[in-house]
């Protein structure tokens, strides 16, 4: 399929010249700039004379970047379907020129079944539609990324829990060994006066500032908050979150009372923000200090599948069964080759867990960590995942060559759910901690504290570094802790 642009000349110049002239001039007066790597961005989708300069406030960090696949996630104005659409081939035109779909990892996303399929609902053109939001989003991501932009175009024709949960897995799944980008697009209110839509957008603000996906699902649900592309924005948080961005930055709002064009009697508005992973060094992402894992968390009450795995049903036999999964996932990562299938039939190994794989050289140095936190998928399928990307994807370290498998120690942590906590409460070893405060999040595993020695304080000072806030800010009696326990057992495996 060749989508034909539907709105050209109407919510942005038809003229190519025009076009990136005008993309070019926004992007250049736009001043943000962020330290990480951005895993996903929220964007306005209105005409860009109204919302051009605020999208441009997003764009503007990608510059100098380059990414394997773009998502980007719209909602359905027009159509009406009950799927999230995935276009799986073709591509996209406008005015500058056709964007390819990444059919490959299109593929792999509609593979995760659920909710997600390969679909042209809410992508076609023309008298059977003429979606906006997604189109718009193009013009911008041509310029900044150049001839090497690859997309997944996503259209959601459902908006509904499940449909958000579906799709942020299915990003997930797709992201496995690939440099992702999620872009979600969304206008926030829609046609009340200047004053009252700013006061209405304050409460969707704050929860994408907090990085609170959860919490901006109920205030849109309860409707106290407005945005068209609600279900985009929760999909994108979630998945970003999962990708490994720490923080969320607010770069922009405003509303179309604020263009040349605009009235402040009927106004939309419109935001632009950024998820980042980590803090940026001679082009690479940098560990956060204190970080002894990589993986960031999902802020409670988030869509969550806490089924659980207690300590007594990890058996040795299914303790081997986790480590066997793993280490067989780090050497196809090392050597290159496709990832093994991952076919278990025991009903504990399959339940959704959070767990972490470690990597240790033989004399204990740290040598890669990446973990789910929240409890996504499949216990055993969550191993193979992570331990694919603690040996790959760990951005302290160089890829895990194939000459280093066989004397790496391969650790696996089980993690339980997690609940809240008080500081008082903490008991260094036994629990690992995550914190949220201002709109940062850090996790450390309970064997931090153990393997250096760290009391109660320590560890919580840590904390904070890990989520690049002061150490002391756990005092902060704003500053949420949530705890978890884990169950942690390795191999001392020596040979290939």
């Amino acid at each position: 399929m060749l989508r034909e642009p539907a709105v050209a000349g109407r919510f942005y110049p038809a003229d190519p010249v025009e076009l990136e002239h005008e993309v070019r001039r926004y992007l250049d007066a736009a001043r943000s700039e962020v330290d990480g790597d951005p895993v996903g961005l929220i964007c306005p989708h209105a005409g860009y004379v109204f919302s051009g300069p605020v999208a441009a406030e997003s764009y503007r960090t990608l510059r100098g970047r380059r990414y394997d696949a773009v998502v980007i996630i719209s909602p359905s104005h027009f159509e009406r379907f009950h799927e999230v659409a995935v276009l799986t081939e073709g591509a996209y035109l406008t005015p500058l020129g056709e964007v390819p779909v990444h059919t490959r990892l299109a593929e792999r996303m509609v593979s995760s079944g659920g909710l997600v399929r390969a679909a042209e609902a809410g992508h076609r053109s023309g008298p059977h539609g003429g979606e906006h939001a997604l189109e718009v989003q193009l013009p911008f991501l041509q310029v900044v990324l150049g001839d090497s932009l690859r997309i997944i175009p996503v259209v959601m024709g459902e908006q509904s829990r499940d449909a958000v949960r579906s799709l942020a897995e299915a990003i997930v799944h797709a992201a496995r060994g690939e440099h992702i980008l999620v872009v979600a697009s969304s206008d926030l209110s829609h046609y009340h006066t200047d004053s009252h839509a700013r006061e209405v957008d304050k409460r969707v603000v704050e929860k994408v500032r907090e990085f609170d996906p959860d919490g901006l699902w109920e205030e849109v649900r309860q409707g106290v908050a407005e945005a068209c592309g609600a279900g985009p924005m929760v999909a994108a948080m979630l998945a970003a979150r999962q990708l490994g961005a720490s923080r969320a930055e607010v770069l922009r709002y405003a509303t179309s009372a604020d263009s040349v064009y605009g009235d402040r009697e009927t106004v939309v508005g419109y935001l632009a923000a950024v998820f980042v992973r980590g803090k940026a060094e001679n082009g690479r992402v940098d560990g956060e200090v204190g970080a002894e894992e990589k993986t960031p968390v999902a802020g409670p009450g988030e869509v969550r599948f806490d089924e659980g795995v207690s300590a007594g049903e990890l058996t040795d036999e299914r303790r081997a069964e986790l480590l066997r999964i793993a280490r067989e996932h780090v050497k196809a990562a090392a050597k290159g080759k496709p990832a093994p299938a991952v076919e278990v039939e025991d009903e504990v190994l399959n339940r959704r867990c959070g767990a972490f794989v470690t990597l240790r050289e033989p004399g204990g140095e740290l040598r890669g960590c990446i973990g789910y936190p929240e409890a996504w998928r499949p216990l055993a399928q969550t191993v193979a995942e992570v331990a694919e990307a603690a040996a790959t994807r760990d951005p302290r370290f160089p890829p895990v060559a194939p000459r280093e498998v066989g004397k790496l120690a391969v650790e696996v942590s089980v993690l339980s759910p997690m609940a809240p906590i008080d500081p008082e409460e903490v008991e260094p070893g036994r629990h690992g901690v995550v914190i949220r405060h201002r709109g940062r999040q850090g996790l450390l595993l309970p064997q931090v504290a153990t393997n250096q020695g760290w009391d109660r304080e320590q560890f919580l000072d840590h904390l904070c570094l890990k989520a690049a806030l002061s150490p002391g800010a756990w005092r902060d009696p704003e500053a949420k802790l949530y705890a978890f326990t884990a169950e942690v057992f390795s191999d001392d495996e020596t040979a290939s």
